[in-house]
């Protein structure tokens, strides 16, 4: 009991040595943290709903004999032109898997070629990636979706390999990262036997992973919220997020709002999964830099 008291004494005297700055930076993160989870309770509440009904009548009150089938009801019940939910939800995963590999890679081998080896056109290739990026997307789809046309990517799983292009933001980290890697790594396995392609998957690769992980979360986050372009390029293989896109413009006339909170919560999973799986190398590489000296 005595040790008990003593650090409770212990913790007192400790936060008694907080200085005020820190308190109220804590406390406005903690209501910064509360404001970004109340919209997963909300959805959450709301999913669990018996019906719309139950849902308008009871919108600002917390369910009292929640309905797990709705996430059940999700899978069947929300379509598109006869797309279930489940095919929906594997559209999602090969889209934004095969989108964010191909854009990833594609731009870690331009990258590393401008960064490390001395040719003519290098300056030319860096330049244009900057004037590339300068252009808006959307002024680009029209031309996009008639050269896709012609490629026969419309409506095809090879829809995926036009993301291949690397200019963009990912080929500026990756560039600035095999920049500061000594090329004395290179050398040392040069003299070893290995090749320009053994040293750039067995040496440089693993060097960047820290980078191209975080790189690659954020491309899966940015394609998985991505439905203008699959509405635009894939009409007849939509994936959830355009399902519950066109879902909601429907909410206004007739639908199951439960169930669209559901399926939506459901949507929200693998998001989640490959944070919590990366979420330490995505803040090793804020914190650090991504550069180890």
């Amino acid at each position: 009991m005595t040790a008990t008291k003593r650090k409770f004494a212990e913790m007192k005297d400790r936060l008694k040595k907080v200085p005020l700055s820190l308190w109220i930076v804590s406390v406005l993160f903690l209501i910064y943290t509360l404001l970004l989870i109340f919209p997963l309770l909300f959805a959450l509440n709301s999913a669990l709903k018996n019906g719309d009904m139950d849902y308008l009548e009871n919108l600002n009150r917390i369910t009292t004999h929640p309905r797990f089938m709705n996430f059940i009801e999700a899978f069947t019940q929300l379509e598109i032109s006869g797309v279930t939910f489940g095919e929906m939800f594997l559209n999602y995963i090969w889209v934004s898997v095969g989108t964010t590999f191909f854009n990833i890679f594609s731009s870690m081998c331009l990258a590393y070629g401008v960064a490390k080896y001395k040719f003519r056109g290098r300056n030319f290739i860096y330049n244009l990636v900057l004037v590339v990026m300068v252009f808006p997307m959307f002024g680009t789809m029209a031309a996009k979706y008639k050269l896709f046309s012609v490629l026969h990517f419309i409506d095809s799983p090879l829809i995926i390999l036009a993301y291949a292009g690397a200019y963009n933001a990912q080929f500026l980290i990756l560039y600035a990262f095999f920049k500061n890697i000594d090329w004395a790594y290179a050398e040392a396995a040069f003299m070893d036997g290995a090749n320009h392609f053994t040293v750039f998957f067995r040496i440089m690769i693993p060097m960047a992973l820290p980078s191209i992980a975080a790189l690659a979360v954020t491309g899966f986050i940015t394609s998985w919220n991505n439905y203008e372009e699959v509405l635009l390029y894939l009409p007849n293989m939509p994936t959830l997020s355009t399902g519950l896109y066109v879902f909601s413009t429907k909410m206004m006339y007739m639908a199951d709002r439960p169930l669209y909170y559901a399926g939506m919560l459901i949507s929200l999973v693998p998001v989640f999964a490959v944070y919590l799986a990366l979420q330490s190398t995505v803040i090793r590489v804020t914190v650090e830099g991504g550069v180890k000296e």
